[in-house]
């Protein structure tokens, strides 16, 4: 008996260890702008404007967010209540091309949010619930019938961070692959903002096709229109 005690103990103590996607509502303002500059090793620093706005569509509260550069244009919206993303939207510029591309994305059961596009991530975890856990593991959708993978999102520490539009204190996360896949991609590192709405203020990450280091920094902050 004293052996299942311990056994039934490790159990409930690693389970809680990586709570279950359980992503929340952020609070994100209504007409919130934000700009950051955006550096990919080697190329020359561009700027990125985005603003949210909180609309409704099919009886449920969505964020929609714009955002523009030089290089790229986008609209992505997620659920209010579970930041699920629901509608991407792209531009890609080139000097002799433009490529456009539109996904919709409709999960087939309730349940947990998973990540369906990994060019939204930096906005999906404003939602982590970063005043009730140090860490969670968050699904993701597989391909082409492929097994699906698993991220696990840490919370590292509390710490300030230095910008151009002052001194913001932070969370910092670190995201990485979960299992097998976790010594074949690189982490990520996100700094959110300790204070409600928790935006992005900092983005560290290697590319995963090209070599090289992203850099995206916060340059203005403006919670509402």
């Amino acid at each position: 008996m004293k052996h299942l005690s311990i056994i039934l103990l490790c159990s409930i103590v690693c389970s809680s260890c990586f709570a279950q996607s359980s992503l929340v509502d952020p609070g994100i303002p209504d007409g919130e702008k934000i700009t950051y500059a955006s550096n990919f090793e080697g190329n020359k620093s561009i700027v990125i404007a985005e603003e949210t706005n909180i609309k409704t569509e099919s009886g449920r509260e969505i964020y929609e967010i714009t955002s523009k550069s030089e290089f790229e244009d986008k609209q992505i919206k997620f659920l209010k209540s579970t930041m699920a993303l629901v509608y991407v939207w792209s531009v890609r510029k080139f000097p002799d091309a433009v490529f456009e591309a539109k996904n919709d994305f409709s999960a087939k059961k309730d349940g947990e949010t998973k990540i369906a596009d990994f060019s939204t991530i930096r906005y999906v975890f404003r939602g982590f619930p970063f005043e009730k856990t140090r860490s969670l593991k968050i699904g993701t959708f597989g391909r082409q019938g492929d097994q699906a993978y698993s991220i696990i999102a840490k919370v590292l520490k509390k710490e300030k961070i230095k910008t151009a539009a002052g001194i913001i204190e932070c969370y910092k996360l670190e995201l990485g692959m979960d299992g097998f896949w976790a010594g074949l991609f690189p982490k990520m590192h996100l700094w959110y903002s300790a204070g409600p709405s928790h935006y992005l203020v900092r983005f560290e990450g290697s590319n995963m096709v090209q070599q090289g280091k992203r850099v995206i920094e916060l340059k203005s902050y403006t919670s509402a229109k």
